[in-house]
């Protein structure tokens, strides 16, 4: 938000009349495939039936106000304060390629354009480096660990094949293949492509969902949740509980990404 709007927010990403190569719709569709799908189709079920039994802020369970938090957190978890962590990288990066038009796509090399001494700067480059890769793995580990398993349940149940390591792997092989196509064609004709036939496909199922029902409900819930989320997003985002049970903050608030 600072940087939105101080003298820096002025900045053009690109040439002065250059145009986004893609949409704000495909370039959403793309941020959010590659980046929370797999944990949100796990999550967005598990955490509001966790919150619901076992509410955080001493809220009693079960309760009216369990049902209505444990909406509204799913939101919280997975809204603007989810997203706000990818900001920092994007707008290195972007300025790096866009601006100072750098052939390499690291995130270290950012630094090379801060003024300091250069033992210092090649000692957090190192660091950056590291931490890009210690998290892309983990990143990747976490999502194929939640993804098959619940991809090979549901297919189990539905067409009644054993759900077993065989499946598994089959369908580790499946993604994999998926992945390397996208990757091999890139932006152009493989991940964009896979993106938007992933969020049409998300939309055209949440439609099926409200248009199916209970209608009336779902909105009802929703326009609920973003008024509690409204009223209580400040508080929550800076909720340490110091006078409190920390592992609630640790896991619940601030933390949830952590």
């Amino acid at each position: 938000m600072w940087l939105i709007f101080s003298k820096y927010g002025s900045i053009r990403l690109g040439d002065p009349h250059s145009k986004p190569e893609y949409s704000s719709l495909q370039w959403g569709s793309m941020v959010f495939a590659t980046a929370i799908d797999a944990s949100i189709l796990m999550l967005s079920m598990v955490d509001p039936i966790r919150y619901v039994s076992q509410p955080p802020f001493g809220i009693k369970p079960f309760s009216q106000d369990a049902y209505n938090t444990a909406h509204m957190l799913g939101q919280f978890d997975w809204g603007p304060m989810a997203w706000m962590m990818f900001a920092p990288a994007a707008i290195a990066i972007g300025y790096l390629l866009f601006v100072k038009k750098a052939k390499v796509q690291r995130l270290s090399k950012a630094i090379g354009f801060i003024q300091g001494d250069e033992k210092w700067k090649y000692a957090c480059r190192q660091l950056v480096d590291f931490m890009v890769v210690f998290g892309i793995m983990g990143g990747v580990d976490s999502s194929v660990g939640m993804e098959i398993p619940i991809i090979s349940n549901v297919l189990s149940s539905l067409t009644g094949i054993p759900d077993n390591l065989e499946l598994k792997i089959a369908l580790f092989a499946i993604l994999f293949v998926i992945f390397a196509w996208t990757v091999w064609h890139g932006l152009n004709g493989g991940i964009d492509k896979l993106s938007d036939m992933h969020i049409w496909t998300a939309i055209l199922f949440l439609a099926f969902v409200l248009f199916v029902g209970p209608t009336i409900y779902i909105l009802s819930s929703e326009t609920n949740s973003l008024g509690l989320l409204a009223s209580k997003f400040v508080t929550l985002s800076t909720n340490t509980v110091p006078n409190g049970t920390p592992d609630i903050a640790n896991s619940e608030t601030i933390f949830y990404w952590g």
